[in-house]
């Protein structure tokens, strides 16, 4: 319950960043940045309501995932053991939160309300790698 309450507040903050910067007197958005975090592409605020609904997208494809850990395997075949669900289901919603975060924070420098650094995404983007792989060592056992 406490996973999905902070799911939503990430979602509404996102939400409201996007109104804020579409209300506010924001012309341009950053709309992209190279691997140093220097802004190359700016479009209209408008485009920053897609932030929230990749949002809102990503949220509810882990719940799906959450709600059918062995979907996510790939294997139509698989046999759906309760101990090896558990891990699974925890991946999935740490995964699920730690992209919630990074599309939060892309959103906050895309309305420039602070700038982009990329090593911080990139140092999450680790963090679910090696989670991932550790859940997957995890189940092979």
């Amino acid at each position: 319950m406490k996973n999905r309450f902070f799911q939503a507040l990430i979602i509404v903050a996102t939400f409201v960043a996007a109104i804020v910067t579409i209300v506010g007197n924001t012309e341009n958005i950053v709309l992209h940045w190279d691997f140093m975090g220097n802004a190359t592409h700016y479009e209209t605020k408008y485009f920053i309501i897609l932030l929230p609904v990749i949002s809102v997208l990503s949220f509810l494809a882990f719940l799906h995932y959450e709600k059918n850990p062995y979907t996510m395997l790939g294997k139509s075949d698989a046999i759906e053991v309760n101990d090896k669900a558990k891990p699974l289901v925890r991946c999935i919603k740490v995964v699920a939160n730690i992209v919630l975060i990074i599309l939060f924070y892309v959103t906050l420098c895309s309305a420039q309300f602070m700038t982009l650094h990329p090593t911080f995404i990139w140092a999450l983007l680790i963090v679910i790698m090696c989670y991932s792989l550790f859940t997957r060592k995890k189940l092979k056992k």
